[in-house]
């Protein structure tokens, strides 16, 4: 009289991660061809942190924020300093894959975009390394992302990967990792 004696019962989250969990059950992808790619933009200067700051009073603008959540991902110069670490991070890493005898792309700089990340290029790697600065968005997480150098002001991309943007990456990586600032923030639920 009951379906969970017939049949195993699960919950998602949501239909696309169910669709792509199914997919993945029934489809055998090949494994990623390379097996590295480490990411850093480094540098958060202008004229691409004033590009970012407009592209965010324009989305709140054009799409009705309140007025409250703007703080929350403000974007100030004094919040956004250059990360010379995480270039000697991602050399260190890249150097180490390479001692063992296996091959890395490195991006850094004006070569770690938004553009690059969501370019499909990503599924090519085993191992994904990001090093970047992050914010967190509790009220709103949607509004939580990865500052990314910055693409030209003409570009439809805004230098930053928001957390919804990383649902629709496509990745066959073994292991990706983020190297960022506030990443261990959030709230924890049981369930």
């Amino acid at each position: 009289p009951f379906l969970i004696n017939d049949y195993g019962l699960s919950y998602t989250f949501s239909a696309n991660l169910l669709y792509k969990t199914f997919l993945n059950e029934k489809t055998v992808r090949p494994k990623a061809k390379k097996d590295l790619i480490t990411v850093a933009p480094v540098n958060f200067d202008a004229p691409y942190l004033e590009v970012l700051k407009e592209r965010r009073k324009d989305s709140y603008d054009q799409n009705g924020v309140a007025n409250a959540l703007r703080k929350d991902i403000s974007i100030n110069r004094a919040e956004i300093k250059p990360l010379p670490g995480s270039k000697k991070e991602v050399i260190v890493i890249d150097s180490t894959f390479n001692e063992v005898g296996k091959i890395s792309d490195r991006f850094i700089e004006e070569d770690a975009t938004e553009i690059l990340i969501k370019s499909g290029r990503l599924k090519d790697y085993k191992y994904v390394r990001l090093a970047s600065h992050g914010f967190v968005n509790q009220q709103e997480p949607e509004f939580s992302g990865i500052f990314m150098h910055g693409d030209s002001k003409d570009s439809v991309q805004d230098g930053i990967l928001f957390s919804g943007e990383v649902y629709d990456l496509v990745l066959n990586s073994e292991l990706v990792t983020l190297s960022a600032c506030e990443t261990g923030l959030g709230k924890i639920s049981t369930g």
